[in-house]
């Protein structure tokens, strides 16, 4: 992963960019979801960027989510996967891609009052925070593509 890029998103969550960095060398994952410490795990909806090659990365979603069969294609389509019996859905993007995340959020934004289907009954209130996660982290990605498209002019 390129170094610019893994230093814009750790400014960007305010994480301390040496221990990032050694963080890095082993774990290459950084979670984006505002997860606080009066959630229950049990029911939250967990985010994870795992940074791959120079400008690839793997978003990872895993918890107590419904995963419609438009989820699992749109995996599909960006060389992710989605998994039933865990509740894990992954696509795998560059920055350039990362409109896609807006696709999806559109699709988990129809699943809010499903909860009751993978026995989460407040997927309601956790979908609009996986929501906001999933925001928060495109437009930060945006940023990025923006500042290096203005470097290149």
């Amino acid at each position: 992963m390129s170094r610019d890029f893994r230093q814009h998103i750790s400014d960007a969550y305010h994480i301390d960019h040496y221990l990032f960095e050694k963080r890095m060398k082993k774990k290459s994952f950084l979670q984006i979801d505002d997860q606080d410490d009066t959630d229950n795990i049990e029911d939250f909806c967990n985010i994870f960027v795992t940074f791959k090659g120079k400008y690839r990365f793997e978003l990872e979603l895993i918890g107590k989510m419904p995963i419609t069969q438009e989820m699992a294609d749109l995996a599909e389509i960006y060389h992710g996967s989605t998994d039933l019996e865990s509740n894990k859905l992954s696509l795998t993007l560059t920055p350039k891609q990362i409109g896609v995340i807006s696709d999806l959020v559109t699709l988990i934004r129809k699943t809010s009052k499903m909860g009751h289907l993978v026995g989460n009954p407040h997927w309601f209130h956790l979908s609009a925070r996986t929501i906001s996660s999933l925001n928060r982290f495109m437009r930060i990605i945006k940023e990025y593509v923006s500042l290096k498209q203005t470097q290149l002019v």
